[in-house]
């Protein structure tokens, strides 16, 4: 589990290299999110982020459009890729408790069948899965949203949030890395928000450190905050 801290955060990553972490971006679960553009063509895809949230009522959307649909009911992940093409994981209400905490969704391709084989792992462990329909087209939208979706937007912090169009989950104990977050970029991510350590926690550009090269972009108020996991 992570610990949420404020600024001057320096962790170590990889042969001694200093990594620092200064930014998390805050959505207010109103209207906030964070746009990533153009979709990136559903497919095998992999993505790893840092949250941290109390969200415990409602439907709630944590990823939209290209980056898959992660969506939270009540405290219970589903991911959706099309109305008639889902997968509901174990209820994770012990991780929205307003603290950091790591997860790690796998989607296994853009076939009808390919929900069966998706995965979620939160704080380095897979959790168990419960319904799954494999039906209907991979239906959506045309923009990649980060903290809002079909079901709306969540109250969250997002930090460290990569995405690589293979199958990661091999690496999970690397990229959780014990509970602190550490630097991704030689694991060739497509797309990499360090939200905000580039952009000095100021303006509404968040820049991508991956190989796409496309910044997002912070939306209706949402903004970086000294506030990462550790």
């Amino acid at each position: 589990m992570g610990i949420g801290i404020k600024s001057g955060i320096m962790a170590l990553a990889g042969a001694g290299n200093a990594f620092s972490n200064l930014y998390s971006v805050t959505t207010d679960g109103v209207n906030d999110y964070i746009s990533a553009g153009t979709t990136i063509p559903l497919g095998i895809m992999t993505i790893s982020w840092w949250m941290k949230s109390t969200h415990t009522d409602g439907y709630k959307s944590i990823t939209g459009g290209g980056l898959g649909k992660l969506n939270i009911i009540t405290t219970t992940p589903l991911i959706l890729l099309a109305g008639s093409n889902y997968r509901y994981f174990a209820n994770q209400s012990s991780k929205f408790d307003g603290e950091w905490h790591h997860w790690l969704m796998f989607i296994a391709g853009a076939e009808q069948n390919s929900i069966q084989s998706s995965r979620l792992f939160v704080d380095g462990s897979e959790i168990s899965t419960g319904t799954t329909v494999a039906g209907g087209g991979q239906a959506y939208s045309s923009t990649s949203t980060i903290g809002k979706g079909g079901y709306g937007s969540i109250a969250a912090n997002f930090d460290e949030f990569a995405v690589w169009t293979s199958d990661k989950t091999s690496d999970i104990s690397s990229i959780y890395n014990g509970g602190t977050p550490s630097d991704l970029t030689n694991t060739n991510p497509v797309l990499y928000y360090r939200m905000g350590d580039n952009d000095g926690g100021t303006g509404t550009t968040v820049t991508d450190q991956g190989s796409l090269g496309r910044d997002g972009t912070l939306k209706n108020g949402a903004s970086f905050e000294e506030d990462v996991p550790s």
